[in-house]
């Protein structure tokens, strides 16, 4: 009898094994008469995802990183981008989607179960008159 290959979100599974400690070989079948109750532990490898930036005109700070799913993320230098100021970096262009980066590079999030882009937002400095969440804008 073949054992299953089980999934696991963010994990690649490594095996099965006859020990808690996850030691000496992987077990792939039960052999043909065999009797008795069976106990197998599966073993799994954290999987790692890459995160590409996209700074929409902005230069400086990561292109892509690597990162273990449900990792908390890590702090990355901020873009620059003459005339404007970083918001942060988004799921989605223009702010939208969910945001992964706060305006000082901090990550707010942890991996996900996947690769993902995550793309600059910049507001004009010369939009800027009043404080607003400790930027000063004008709207």
């Amino acid at each position: 009898f073949d054992l299953p290959t089980p999934a696991k979100d963010g994990c690649t599974f490594a095996g099965w094994y006859a020990n808690a400690e996850l030691t000496g070989d992987a077990v792939t079948q039960i052999e043909k008469g065999s009797t008795g109750n069976k106990a197998y532990w599966a073993k799994w490898d954290v999987a790692s995802y890459t995160i590409t930036f996209d700074a929409k005109g902005g230069s400086g700070g990561p292109s892509t990183l690597t990162v273990r799913y449900g990792v908390q993320l890590p702090n990355i230098t901020i873009p620059t981008n003459a005339g404007h100021l970083f918001l942060g970096y988004y799921s989605g262009d223009n702010g939208t989607g969910t945001q992964y980066y706060d305006a000082n590079g901090k990550g707010l999030k942890t991996m996900p179960a996947n690769n993902i882009t995550l793309y600059a937002n910049w507001l004009n400095s010369s939009d800027c008159i009043f404080f607003y969440n400790n930027i000063l804008c004008n709207y």
